[in-house]
């Protein structure tokens, strides 16, 4: 079975932030990222560059895997 990257990650994301009790703009500043862009990660219509994904993880106290690993 094939898995679309964005179809996991976004949501990851989402839930990761949630789980935090934080806002985008919040988890945004923290990751110094856009606020649109996390955004659009988070609704699935454009990916994180991995780069971009380590700071979210960062900022969440999470290891990258948990947004990449296996579904």
């Amino acid at each position: 079975m094939t898995v679309r990257i964005d179809a996991i990650v976004g949501p990851r994301i989402r839930e990761a932030r949630l789980r935090a009790g934080l806002s985008q703009p919040q988890l945004a500043r923290l990751a110094e990222v856009a606020d649109a862009m996390l955004c659009a990660w988070e609704t699935g219509r454009t990916i994180p560059t991995i780069n971009s994904l380590q700071r979210v993880a960062d900022a969440l106290g999470l290891p990258l895997s948990d947004f990449v690993g296996p579904v």
